[in-house]
């Protein structure tokens, strides 16, 4: 009998063990995301499944052959979607949608096998809320000390509207099969703030009730929980933390409330006992949906805009056709307007100085016209932007937040770029800018980093 080598030996204990590992009592929660909820025919979208505890990163890239399907559903007809490959701790694809309406786009994995302490499967169980597993937990496992065997499935999905769409494309609610699933009941793509909306869970395509269902978005500490969302869930050191908690009742059905502006994803939990024929005791599976949704206005139109406009989107213009229009608002000018005079002085840098093109776009305000001015400043902290109504020499200020500053600084990823401008155009004003008003006759102030008065033009 030939005998192995060692090295053969550990490689083959390190492989079995990749495929059966002690897992911690949390959890990791998984999505895909999507660069963009609309866009239009012929536009690529980004696309990546991620698996993390902050949403929307990833901590590391799936492996591809634990892929059972990724694939999208248009209209009836259903393709699998290739070359997809580990990315920005993802598994992640450019790809350009064709065919206006909905697209409902899903990952699946392939079952996984788990192995974890009856004490740290009973704090996991605590942590995703499934009581009816915790109630079977004592009775399937009376010793207490074997190790629990559990097998795991992931469905992932998301929405893309490729506009021109026609207002009853209902797309939306089209089921991609998934052992665990999330229907929409409304299209996602239209989801507002202050809205309050309903999803179906189907287990093996079949409503189902008293599924935990919790909801999460981006920006939020995963550390202390959303505390301005209505239920928001606790935090201890077993427990995810989200904006809102809730279960589906006896239809499968669940109403959530959209609190929060911006990027957000709903996810669904189910474990149960399997017939104890296999090597797994227990299966459980796990779906998520992500989403956007829509501010007190709707921005698609104005991104569209300033991406045509720039070339490309970024944070920097968005902000400061954000400025643009709120400065308008309180001037009491419109677009184009002879009256107005911007001055913005901020470093060198294309992070910062992309903010003029934003409020070129916003005010029509322009260097050839020198209504617009911008002027070097060497340190961020001296950033200023100065709107002025020559009329009634009422001036607008916009001092920004160093947070934002210091983000728009080291964000140099594509794909980072795109959602910190998705993030900039959905985020109340108050925690991008502060705005101060005052007259050109108002006293100066005496902060020597403030740079000399606007110059009026005459």
């Amino acid at each position: 009998m030939t005998m192995r080598p060692i090295s053969a030996r550990i490689s083959l204990l390190t492989c079995l063990f990749t495929l059966l590992y002690v897992r911690p009592a949390t959890a990791h929660d998984s999505w895909l995301i999507a660069d963009k909820s609309v866009a239009a025919e012929g536009e690529s979208v980004w696309l990546s499944f991620v698996t993390g505890e902050v949403f929307p990163y990833g901590e590391r890239a799936t492996d591809p052959r634990r892929v059972a399907s990724f694939r999208v559903a248009y209209r009836g007809r259903s393709e699998q979607i290739t070359g997809f490959a580990p990315k920005d701790a993802g598994l992640s694809i450019r790809r350009a949608f064709s065919g206006v309406g909905v697209h409902v786009i899903g990952c699946a994995l392939k079952p996984h096998l788990i192995e974890m302490k009856p004490e740290d499967f009973t704090s996991y169980l605590r942590s995703e809320r499934a009581e009816a597993a915790l109630a079977r937990v004592a009775e399937r496992d009376a010793e207490g000390r074997r190790p629990i065997v559990e097998e795991y499935s992931k469905f992932a999905k998301t929405i893309v509207e490729v506009r021109p769409c026609e207002e009853m494309d209902d797309g939306w609610k089209t089921p991609l099969g998934h052992r665990l699933e999330i229907i929409p009941m409304s299209n996602p793509c239209h989801w507002k703030i202050g809205q309050t909306i309903e999803i179906r869970v189907l287990l093996d395509g079949h409503p189902w009730p008293d599924v935990p269902v919790s909801v999460g978005h981006e920006g939020a500490d995963p550390a202390a929980g959303d505390t301005k969302a209505s239920n928001a869930q606790p935090s201890d050191e077993h427990t995810h933390t989200y904006a809102f908690i809730t279960r589906t009742d006896a239809k499968g059905v669940a109403s959530i409330p959209l609190e929060r502006a911006g990027h957000g994803f709903i996810k669904a939990h189910f474990i149960r006992p399997t017939d104890g024929l296999g090597r797994a005791a227990w299966e459980s599976f796990w779906a998520s949906l992500t989403f956007r949704v829509i501010g007190k206005s709707d921005i698609t139109g104005e991104l569209r805009t300033l991406r045509s406009a720039c070339g490309r989107l970024s944070p920097g213009s968005v902000i400061g056709y954000r400025m643009g229009i709120a400065a308008l608002r309180h001037l009491g000018l419109s677009a184009g307007d002879d009256a107005l005079l911007v001055r913005h002085l901020c470093p060198m840098e294309t992070a910062y100085t992309s903010m003029v093109d934003g409020i070129q776009i916003a005010t029509g305000a322009s260097l050839g016209r020198m209504s617009l001015w911008l002027d070097r400043v060497e340190n961020p902290a001296q950033m200023r932007t100065v709107f002025i109504n020559q009329q009634t020499g009422q001036t607008i200020r916009f001092d920004y937040r160093g947070e934002w500053l210091t983000r728009l600084s080291i964000t140099k990823d594509a794909f980072e770029v795109e959602a910190l401008s998705h993030e900039a155009a959905t985020l109340p004003d108050d925690l991008l800018f502060a705005m101060t008003s005052s007259s050109t006759n108002s006293s100066p102030s005496s902060d020597p980093s403030d740079p000399p008065p606007v110059l009026t033009r005459r």
